[in-house]
């Protein structure tokens, strides 16, 4: 006997199956798609195609190095620490829901008694307190109430706006262009100015402006993207937003945790290769060719879409069958990170006297080998765990005058996030039909929520296209 249309209906969602996604009628055809790069931005569009199509696509996941991307974690002494990004904002909708659903263990973030400094290069020029009312003091003292009024601008009128891209997505919206997706929620004029020149008409005429954009919104900004304040203004209020509001997350076992589980999620097929081109056929299909290494032999596997989830920049294959379109140039920011296990010395920066738990920013223009260190962890011989970020590998004799008997427990280099130069112009989203970019949003931003929500347009792109594509047996 012939099953009915709700008995087809309950065994394509799963019904009676201990899976995900169901079991599909084999009449149905299957969606291949190609997913090049499994960091952040690869892993949720991949996470949010299954979750539109279900056993309708089979995804493959091109990663010639670690999940993860610019996400990645290591473990010392027993605990967890993070070598790219480290904090997720609890604001950050679609990376928040993916770590939820599927199993990567939150962990609000606390104030653990870490102190922070502001050092110019010659001598510390503000310094929190113990209390959180003295903190607030000291900022008022010296910076008045420009510090409060650029969080609420970040807070209040820019992450209203920025909400707005949620409730478009979740409609199934998808965009051509980073500028489409950020005019549609009245965003990209951001984008055309710098974080120094919107601070400066917002906030010119008040006490303390100078001051806050020189040292504390620098550093901030220095802290996050190794740059200072002529970052573009969308980028400099997503990196203000944390110190902002303290609504923060750790993720337990590591941020790279979320990109490793969503692909045994999606049951997607990882090939560890490189990618060295991608032709667009006559018929409409996408042909990947690979190679492990140098002298391995090409492979080659035909795709009904594609998604290229990793900088152009850093992306070495040929695209063919179609016309390219305009691609602008940008270059990318170094940064080093590096872990070391030491005594900070209160004297390298000209004081009498460092907090036990200190955390080091530094202003705008200070000459200095490094854009932040912060405390992470006291072990019990006396000697803490610091994370330094810096342009360049900190020299042995630097890590001599910063520590006493320094240890480099960890370092990576990467090329972590765009230089910003406003007015930015945008890569398009869209190569060609069937053939999508997630990081053409980078230059407005580059966090793990700006990879999540790129990964739910190419997801949305996607979709779209392969309803289409498939329009009569689907």
């Amino acid at each position: 006997m012939s099953e009915s249309f709700l008995q087809r209906l309950w065994r394509f969602f799963g019904g009676g199956k201990n899976t995900e996604f169901g079991e599909l009628d084999e009449e149905i055809p299957v969606a291949r798609v190609g997913i090049v790069g499994a960091g952040a931005g690869g892993s949720c569009a991949a996470f949010f195609l299954k979750e539109s199509l279900g056993r309708r696509v089979q995804i493959d996941i091109f990663e010639a190095g670690e999940i993860g991307g610019r996400a990645e974690s290591f473990e010392y002494e027993g605990k967890v620490y993070e070598l790219g990004a480290a904090i997720v904002y609890n604001g950050n909708k679609w990376f928040r829901e993916i770590a939820d659903k599927v199993g990567a263990k939150r962990v609000k973030l606390k104030d653990n008694g870490t102190r922070m400094s502001v050092y110019n290069g010659t001598e510390i020029v503000f310094q929190s307190g113990y209390f959180s009312l003295t903190s607030l003091y000291r900022i008022f003292r010296q910076y008045g109430w420009v510090p409060m009024k650029y969080g609420n601008l970040a807070k209040k009128q820019f992450l209203s706006k920025f909400k707005n891209i949620y409730k478009n997505q979740q409609k199934g919206e998808a965009y051509d262009s980073p500028k489409e997706m950020l005019e549609s929620v009245e965003m990209y004029d951001y984008t055309q100015t710098s974080a120094r020149k919107l601070l400066q008409e917002k906030f010119g005429g008040y006490r303390g402006e100078a001051a806050f954009e020189e040292e504390l919104a620098a550093a901030v900004n220095r802290v996050n993207y190794n740059q200072g304040m002529d970052i573009n203004a969308f980028a400099g209020l997503v990196s203000y937003l944390p110190a902002a509001d303290s609504n923060l997350f750790v993720l337990k076992n590591g941020i790279d945790e979320v990109p490793k589980k969503v692909l045994e999620y999606v049951n997607a097929k990882v090939v560890n290769s490189r990618v060295t081109s991608v032709k667009k056929q006559e018929d409409g299909s996408i042909n990947i060719e690979t190679r492990a290494k140098e002298g391995d032999p090409v492979l080659h596997d035909s795709y009904d879409a594609v998604i290229v989830a990793t900088p152009l920049e850093m992306f070495e294959a040929a695209f063919s069958g179609f016309d390219m379109p305009k691609i602008p140039s940008r270059q990318f920011q170094t940064t080093v990170t590096t872990y070391v296990r030491g005594k900070l010395k209160s004297k390298y920066f000209n004081a009498d006297w460092l907090p036990k738990k200190s955390a080091v920013f530094v202003t705008e223009h200070a000459k200095t080998p490094f854009s932040s260190v912060a405390f992470k962890e006291q072990f019990s011989d006396g000697t803490q765990l610091f994370k330094i970020f810096s342009s360049e590998a900190p020299s042995k004799s630097v890590l001599s005058d910063m520590f006493e008997k320094p240890e480099i427990v960890s370092q990576r280099e990467w090329l972590a996030y765009p230089v910003f130069d406003p007015p930015e112009t945008f890569s398009p989203f869209v190569f060609t039909p069937g053939i999508f970019y997630n990081n053409a949003i980078e230059n407005s931003a580059s966090a793990l929520e700006m990879s999540a929500i790129a990964g739910k347009n190419s997801a949305n792109l996607s979709v779209k296209y392969l309803r289409e594509k498939f329009s009569e047996s689907w």
